[in-house]
């Protein structure tokens, strides 16, 4: 993907992330579909999470702050970043990147958009730069540079824009909490 391609994408699935939860009441944004399952605020603070302490773990990488740890095996067994939109197996987030307590909508909203410019600062302080040596690793699909983990991040975007469909289906269907 071009870089300005890349800006495209990642702004397509923010997009149609922020209108999926736009109509929701905050106590539905807050309520979770079962015991035990993630509702929309934390599946948001997961992306919160994400987005931001990659974003951080690429930009150390690229300035020198901190050693690439991926392996060759790694660089091999890279699949590609679209793959993450697919929902039919589940993976456990590591703990760091799983939900605490669950926030407020506006606090994670603008932590959402404060992460995305993060992300897009460096995509853009990155561009024309030889950025591929600077690699992390994802569990299932591999090791990736700065732009194939922009590019997941919109991929992941998407896949939990997916749940959220689900939550929002689950909740109607809920009893009242």
């Amino acid at each position: 993907m071009t870089p300005d391609a890349l800006v495209r994408h990642l702004a397509a699935t923010r997009e149609r992330l922020l209108a999926e939860i736009a109509p929701m009441t905050a106590a539905d944004f807050a309520r979770r579909p079962a015991e035990g399952s993630w509702g929309v605020a934390e599946v948001m603070e997961h992306l919160v999470n994400l987005e931001s302490r990659l974003t951080t773990l690429l930009r150390d990488l690229i300035e020198g702050r901190r050693q690439a740890r991926s392996t060759r095996l790694d660089r091999l067994r890279r699949l590609p970043a679209r793959l993450a939109v697919v929902r039919l197996f589940r993976l456990t987030a590591p703990k760091m990147m799983r939900p605490g307590v669950v926030p407020e909508r506006d606090d994670v909203l603008a932590r959402l958009a404060a992460s995305r410019g993060s992300l897009l600062a460096l995509l853009d302080e990155c561009r024309g730069r030889d950025v591929r040596a600077f690699m992390v690793t994802h569990p299932a699909l591999g090791a990736h540079d700065l732009q194939g983990w922009a590019e997941l991040i919109g991929h992941h975007e998407e896949r939990h824009r997916r749940q959220i469909v689900e939550i929002r289906a689950a909740l109607a269907t809920a009893p009242p909490a």
